[in-house]
């Protein structure tokens, strides 16, 4: 068996085959004879994300590549498999596959143990959020989306463990949810708190976790921290509050940073969700509901613009909501749809009344 090596390790032997490959100065680089390796799509402290093509298939996907045969890895990344199996959601990415094989890079061997997901050809909501300028409403929108695949997960007994907005990605139709590497199942009624280490790593990252957390006792709220904290950062552009400050700055907090930057309505619902006492959360159910409501309070002439811009994209997916976009979210987008055209009609009619001015709009900041 080849011996291990380490991610970074990987990266430089594997970054200029796949450069070789592409140029036509080297043979492609195949896995199981089956998926030819494309691009390095990121790194983390224990592996590699790779787009691929599924030869067999013709399609493309993502492999997350460990290089290491270690059983309590092995362990880790079966459950990962299995329950993401499990998550058929539009708003989750998919598993299909999961091995271990010898990565051939030329003149050395690595082992690999390998995840094949869907890949999804879009980027994660903090660099979405950077590049593109996104509106409130977009924002609170893609959010809506990908807490309607935690909110499933949840649904179905499963904790995320580290919702962050680098674990949400925007593709052509939807936002959803993924690495679910933490991913744990929650307890049934009788059953013993479940282990709450993992192979080598931190439950999670410091900056979205709940006090609990923390401590080692995450549960289905402290994903809604993580949630909130996540969406508060997207729409201020900063963290709530300092994650380095420890868990007594929570509990004494007389306001969160940049909180005028937000419609008082989200803020509120967003505070509530961070609240210091897990039982003073709403489920994830819950602050989704209080968003919806909160969206759907936006003036519609903010609208306007997000909604011309989605043109046909919109239309077309409201006729098959099964492909990317959750019932809930079509709804809501009719919804906002119908708001702007009324909005509209309303400035057309005022215009052509000789002794009145244009009807007023309510502000996005209450």
């Amino acid at each position: 068996m080849a011996p291990p090596v380490s991610p970074g390790e990987l990266e430089d032997l594997l970054g200029p085959r796949l450069f070789a490959a592409k140029t036509g100065f080297g043979a492609p680089v195949l896995l199981e004879n089956r998926y030819e390796l494309e691009h390095l799509r990121g790194r983390g402290a224990r592996g590699l994300v790779v787009r691929a093509r599924d030869v067999r298939l013709d399609r493309p996907v993502a492999l997350k590549l460990y290089p290491s045969f270690e059983p309590a890895l092995i362990d880790e990344v079966q459950r990962e498999a299995r329950i993401l199996a499990r998550l058929e959601h539009p708003n989750i990415v998919a598993v299909h596959d999961m091995g271990c094989a010898e990565l051939d890079l030329g003149q050395r061997r690595a082992p690999c143990l390998f995840l094949v997901m869907n890949y999804i050809d879009g980027p994660h909501i903090r660099s979405w959020v950077a590049t593109n300028r996104p509106s409130v409403g977009e924002i609170v929108d893609a959010y809506l989306a990908a807490g309607e695949g935690l909110a499933a997960a949840h649904e179905r007994g499963i904790l995320h463990r580290d919702v962050k907005p680098a674990n949400i990605v925007i593709d052509r139709e939807t936002a959803r949810m993924v690495d679910f590497g933490l991913a744990r199942e929650l307890p049934r009624a009788g059953e013993a708190q479940a282990r709450a280490t993992e192979y080598g790593v931190t439950n999670g990252t410091l900056a979205y976790m709940a006090p609990e957390a923390r401590r080692g006792h995450a549960n289905a709220r402290s994903d809604v921290f993580a949630f909130s904290v996540a969406l508060w950062e997207s729409l201020t552009e900063a963290l709530p509050f300092d994650p380095e400050a420890g868990t007594w700055l929570l509990a004494n907090q007389a306001d969160f940073d940049r909180a005028g930057a937000l419609p008082r309505g989200i803020a509120k619902v967003l505070r509530r969700g961070m609240s210091f006492s897990a039982s003073e959360r709403p489920s994830l159910r819950e602050v989704l509901g209080e968003l919806g409501e909160e969206r759907a309070g936006l003036a519609p002439s903010k609208l306007l613009g997000f909604v011309k811009g989605l043109g046909s994209r919109i239309e077309g997916l409201l006729g098959r909501p099964s492909r990317g976009v959750t019932a809930r979210w079509t709804a809501r987008a009719r919804e906002v749809m119908a708001e702007a055209e009324a909005e509209v009609a309303a400035r057309r009619e005022a215009a052509h009344k000789p002794k009145s001015g244009p009807r007023g709009t309510d502000s996005q900041e209450e």
